[in-house]
């Protein structure tokens, strides 16, 4: 375990056997660099007994995360930010327990296993999305409260799916777009 400042990062596979975190601690990084195998249940359980994880408002899953949801999320209840590099993310279940989001950054590169879809129905003001599909992109459109999205490497994207998201800031890198039409709903 190595903790800067206010930052800590935790080796997922030994959740289960910590008691608890500094107070000062609000960012928590989750990584598996030693490539363990885990048990997504007893990391839940875990968690949930961790004295301060309640001071915890940022959250970052690394790249190597052994996760394939985001069940854990419930154990965040102040969680504002979150990261999701993981290569193993399949299902975003468990993301409904992100209600008190306000950033949320999905960079699980070409992870096209991954199924974002749970994300339509939380009220979050920033999404940061790489390696867009589609699907994520019908996702991101029915969220009603989405201020400021920025896509890399995103599919055509028909702006009219966004006209009932109060949506200010848009960003696009390498990214298509075919036609803009009338944009003065966005």
């Amino acid at each position: 375990m190595n903790s800067f400042e206010n930052e800590i990062d935790i080796e997922e596979w030994q959740i289960p056997t910590i008691k608890k975190i500094n107070k000062k601690h609000n960012d928590l990084t989750l990584t598996n660099d030693a490539d363990k195998e885990i048990d997504a249940d007893k990391i839940i359980v875990g968690l949930n007994k961790i004295k301060n994880i309640d001071k915890i408002t940022t959250l970052k899953i690394q790249y190597n995360s052994k996760l394939m949801d985001l069940r854990l999320i419930e154990s965040f209840p102040s969680l504002e930010n979150l990261f999701i590099h993981g290569y193993n993310i399949k299902s975003f279940t468990g993301i409904e327990c992100f209600s008190k989001g306000k950033s949320l950054i999905i960079d699980t590169e070409k992870n096209k296993k991954r199924d974002i879809a749970e994300i339509e129905h939380l009220k979050i003001e920033k999404i940061v999305l790489t390696y867009a599909r589609e699907e994520d992109i019908n996702a991101i459109s029915k969220c009603k409260s989405l201020e400021t999205l920025l896509i890399h490497n995103c599919p055509n994207i028909d702006f009219e799916k966004f006209k009932f998201v109060p949506i200010k800031t848009i960003q696009m890198w390498a990214g298509k777009i075919e036609c803009i039409k009338d944009i003065s709903n966005i």
